[in-house]
């Protein structure tokens, strides 16, 4: 709620192409087609909708620290 709320006062905003490569990076990471990531989740009585909800907090997350924080890193 933290994360969607700073996104919001931010206008940061994960759309639907980057939230399908979220999850198909993840299930690449798996050895896993999206399909069969989705399906497996499904299988151990997993909830997509939250699956999904998920990574696109991590997504918002990751947008918010590119924004504010790595502007001041600098590396030597």
């Amino acid at each position: 709620i933290l994360v969607a709320k700073e996104a919001k006062k931010l206008s940061i905003e994960i759309d639907d192409l980057e939230l399908e490569q979220g999850v198909s990076t993840i299930a690449e990471k798996n050895n896993l087609s999206k399909d069969e990531f989705l399906k497996m989740l499904k299988a151990k009585n997993a909830s997509v909708d939250d699956f999904y909800k998920q990574i696109k907090g991590q997504l918002l997350w990751n947008k918010i620290v590119r924004m504010k924080i790595q502007p001041r890193v600098t590396i030597t």
